[in-house]
């Protein structure tokens, strides 16, 4: 019965401690490598969005300017149609004259 403990049932536990051990270890590294793994995650998503958000800053600008030289041209665009508007009235009005000055001198 000594022969059996020395032989089987001490090498049996401490291969036993030995495996409870070495499965402590790895779980602890599995769940280091998972927080580096979730902390570079977190990093690429972060220098991600400070990318996507200085973009969209330049986005807006450019179409805060975009809109501005629109309202101008708009505003231009308006005073125009305003003199065309003018100048037809003034067009008719001489040619009115022309054909009254054409029609007397027959």
């Amino acid at each position: 019965m000594e022969n059996l403990f020395i032989y089987v049932i001490g090498p049996a536990v401490t291969i036993l401690l030995t495996w409870l051990t070495a499965m402590r270890k790895y779980r602890a590294e599995t769940k280091t490598d998972e927080l580096a793994n979730v902390t570079e995650a977190i990093k690429i998503w972060r220098e991600l969005a400070e990318s996507f958000e200085s973009k969209l800053a330049e986005k807006e600008s450019a179409f805060k300017e975009l809109k501005s030289q629109l309202e101008f041209i708009t505003k231009q665009n308006g005073e125009m149609i305003e003199k065309m508007t003018a100048l037809e009235k003034d067009y008719n009005k001489l040619q009115k004259n022309y054909n009254d000055l054409k029609n007397s001198l027959k």
